[in-house]
């Protein structure tokens, strides 16, 4: 776990977050791990989720709940930008409009604040005449400045008839959200049940995954964690719950024209002795994926329609660096070159000329050099945009092409030394 730690931290963006769920047998030396890696600086919470709704007689104590670590690269830039969690209907449920307000329904909070501060220290008459002062040990919330221009607005409430204390008014049309609590229940989140019958209804069965996380308490993470166009690593995808939930909040922003998010999920191969041949990864989570992506047909017979979206499904293989020159094949080639210079991959096409036009310089690969593959280089490359052409003779193809603007490298030296030099 710390190598893997240690790899994530190497990963996370200036404004990265990491969430680590664990339960009640790993939580303390998990905590230690996070501390060592993250630094003591970095925590911003410990969440805990109920995942169970039903008591759980069959411990001492029942266990009923699992923790969520969570660690930022830059806490105060977390905390400013911090995403909000969407009201529930139980919240949505206290806003009313008892006066007819045109802006909608509202519900109000104390303007009294804990403290003495001299400039928030007034008196205030409501409109049958009473006079309100703060309550003893406080101070009202606002100044007075402040105050006055809130109650021409009408956002100053007296009660019904208009001899309360003074309360401000929030409206539901202005509503971005709640602050998140570290108390995530089931109830707002889901529970084990829950994500296991999700399971089931994608797949039909719930003996798929063992241990499969609700897509509501997923969708809370990306909402306190991520932005539109952020980039989500799930490096334990286990059943593809982080997937679905992206994609989730991917359907909802087409609809407000914001850009989507994007996911990367890694798992490997599961065998037991039982099930030799299990590969979760790919009957499982992918299946689910491809499932939820473009549309399924659930236990009950009902269409389900997808939420849009795609995906890559990539096997990764380990070449031993002292056999680079003999094992490695041409997909695997340009695949490494595509991450290498553009962090994307785009499907492989067998052929001798590979082409990528990247914002800053062109990319290609010649998986052989011969006189057609020399002419289509000779064709694109004579523009005075930068390239870089990578070769197994690169020797051969400087003769024959030979710009200022070109830069040829040979395969696979380049990747010897990028993925098998130590960095």
């Amino acid at each position: 776990m710390y190598r893997r730690l240690t790899l994530a931290k190497d990963l996370l963006a200036e404004d990265g977050v990491i969430v680590v769920s664990i339960d009640d047998n790993e939580i303390f030396h998990l905590g230690l791990l996070m501390q060592q890696v993250f630094g003591e600086r970095s925590r911003i919470a410990t969440c805990i989720w109920q995942k169970r709704y039903s008591r759980e007689n069959r411990e001492a104590i029942g266990d009923a709940h699992e923790y969520l670590l969570v660690y930022a690269r830059d806490p105060e830039r977390f905390k400013a930008q911090r995403g909000r969690i969407p009201l529930g209907e139980k919240q949505r449920a206290l806003y009313k409009n008892p006066d007819n307000d045109p802006k909608g329904a509202w519900q109000s909070v104390s303007i009294s604040a804990q403290g003495y501060r001299p400039n928030q220290m007034y008196e205030i008459v409501a409109p049958n005449g009473n006079r309100h002062v703060p309550p003893e040990g406080r101070c009202w919330s606002l100044i007075e400045d402040e105050f006055n221009k809130l109650r021409k607005d009408g956002r100053i409430y007296f009660g019904a008839k208009g001899d309360g204390v003074p309360r401000r008014k929030y409206y539901l049309s202005e509503a971005d959200g709640l602050v998140p609590w570290t108390w995530w229940p089931h109830e707002e989140v889901g529970h084990t049940d829950e994500a296991r019958k999700e399971i089931q209804d994608i797949l039909g069965t719930q003996t798929a995954f063992d241990t499969p996380k609700p897509v509501r308490l997923i969708e809370r993470i990306l909402y306190i964690a991520t932005r539109p166009g952020d980039l989500v690593l799930d490096f334990f995808a286990g059943s593809g719950t982080t997937a679905h939930a992206v994609a989730k909040l991917n359907h909802e922003a087409t609809q407000k024209s914001l850009p989507p998010r994007r996911y990367i999920l890694v798992s490997s191969t599961e065998a037991t002795v039982d099930r030799p041949i299990k590969n979760v990864c790919r009957d499982v989570c992918a299946e689910r994926v491809r499932r939820i992506v473009q549309g399924y047909k659930n236990k009950k017979g009902k269409d389900i329609a997808g939420l849009g979206g795609s995906f890559a499904y990539l096997r990764c293989s380990r070449i031993p660096l002292g056999r680079l020159h003999t094992t490695i094949r041409h997909d695997q080639v340009w695949v490494a070159l595509q991450q290498l210079h553009a962090g994307i991959v785009s499907p492989y096409t067998p052929g001798d000329l590979h082409a990528l036009e990247v914002s800053d310089v062109d990319l290609y690969y010649a998986a052989r050099v011969s006189p057609p593959v020399i002419a289509a280089l000779e064709k694109r490359v004579r523009r005075k945009k930068s390239a870089v052409v990578y070769t197994w003779q690169p020797g051969l193809m400087r003769q024959r092409l030979a710009c200022d603007h070109i830069v040829f490298e040979k395969i696979p030296d380049v990747l010897a030394a990028r993925f098998g030099g130590g960095r």
